[in-house]
């Protein structure tokens, strides 16, 4: 009974001890992720407020304008049927004709430029500032996309635009680096427990399934580059049942939209799904800036060791062509310099390195033609002294 109540006692001090590590563990996750998510609510309630300023402001301009393009068109299009069927005089007919219908075109290409739509049996007008449409150009605002399909036209929207942006642009910025850290992270530990899983095994298996630090670069630019364009892929087929276009046009919108290049030639029409292309493109900037920065890294990592090797050699061209070019003209009584020697020696064991690390192709007779050899050079001007 002793011993069983000792054993118990052991058991729940272990247990009371460890508990407090591990409410902290899961205090620290959570309070990990509800930064994670506070940011992004932030930037949810933000964007979605400054679409019903937008709203407010640029929706009774944008019916205004519409009521008066519309009036003007159809009092030119009175006039001209009122001219072609009334007319009694028959040798000015095409003179007046001619006139009214220059002035009919004038007003509907204008009424083109405004962006209004007189499409004939129109039932009621489809107004570009509703709140799904802007709520998604608050998006592509301060996601610094701007396709120009639509743009604030009072005083009041182009300053509020301007403080909007100076605003949530970092705000953006600062969630897209938060959720490209979460990708980042993710990946880096799924990359470590596959190449764990994959080299795992015997020691010999082992060793022949190590990678060389630059196969390792170029397989990671591979994978993420692969998953970039299966991701504006996905977007492209996703698009493609939505919109009135090709595959090669949504693949060609999702591709523009993820670089922010936002030419404008190529925008979602339906407002159903805005909120779903919002939500695309936020997680799809994300993805773009991480895999853009591991790419970036790769290339950056390559030349860093291209230049190191490089200036190496260069420091040797020097001293190596000054002790050649006196060999050369004197033939005998020159002696290799002890510290050319030595910097020869390190110049080797750097490409020798550099082969096993990063793969460079370094023949084995280039390195041996670098090593040091100071008998065979006397022996050489002993033979040319003869």
């Amino acid at each position: 009974m002793g011993e069983r109540s000792t054993e118990q006692q052991a058991r729940v001090s272990v247990t009371f001890v460890n508990a407090p590590s591990s409410w902290k563990k899961a205090q620290a996750k959570l309070r990990k992720a509800s930064s994670h998510l506070g940011l992004i609510l932030l930037l949810m309630v933000y964007t979605a407020g400054g679409a019903k300023v937008f709203q407010d402001i640029e929706l009774p301009r944008e019916r205004a304008d519409v009521e008066e393009v519309y009036g003007r068109v159809m009092d030119s299009r009175r006039q001209l049927v009122g001219t072609i069927v009334n007319s009694s005089d028959v040798a000015r007919i095409s003179a007046n004709v001619s006139s009214l219908l220059e002035k009919y075109e004038a007003v509907l290409l204008e009424a083109v430029r405004s962006g209004v739509d007189l499409t004939p049996g129109q039932t009621s007008y489809k107004y570009k500032w509703n709140y799904i449409h802007s709520l998604f150009f608050t998006s592509t605002v301060l996601t610094t996309i701007g396709y120009g399909n639509m743009a604030p036209r009072t005083v009041a929207g182009r300053l509020f635009c301007m403080l909007f942006a100076m605003i949530g642009i970092p705000l953006t910025v600062t969630v897209i680096a938060d959720l490209g850290a979460l990708f980042a992270t993710s990946v880096s530990r799924l990359y470590e427990r596959l190449k764990q899983r994959w080299c795992s095994g015997d020691g010999g298996a082992s060793s022949q399934r190590q990678m060389s630090e630059r196969q390792e670069r170029a397989l990671t630019v591979l994978v993420s580059v692969a998953f970039l364009v299966l991701y504006i892929a996905i977007g492209g087929g996703v698009f493609l049942l939505w919109e009135e276009w090709t595959f090669l046009e949504s693949f060609y919108f999702c591709f523009i939209t993820m670089t922010t290049i936002g030419f404008g030639d190529f925008v979602p029409a339906n407002a159903e799904y805005m909120l779903v292309c919002t939500v695309y493109i936020l997680v799809g900037l994300a993805l773009t800036t991480t895999i853009i920065e591991i790419v970036r890294r790769q290339y950056a990592q390559s030349w860093q060791q291209m230049k190191m090797l490089t200036a190496r050699l260069q420091s040797l061209s020097g001293p190596l062509t000054e002790h050649l070019k006196k060999l050369g003209e004197h033939g005998h009584g020159v002696t290799m310099d002890v510290d050319l020697l030595r910097e020869i020696k390190e110049l080797r064991k750097t490409m020798a390195n550099a082969k096993m690390k990063n793969g460079f192709a370094w023949d084995d007779a280039e390195l041996d033609a670098l090593a040091p050899q100071p008998p065979v050079l006397q022996i050489v001007i002993y033979e040319s002294n003869v």
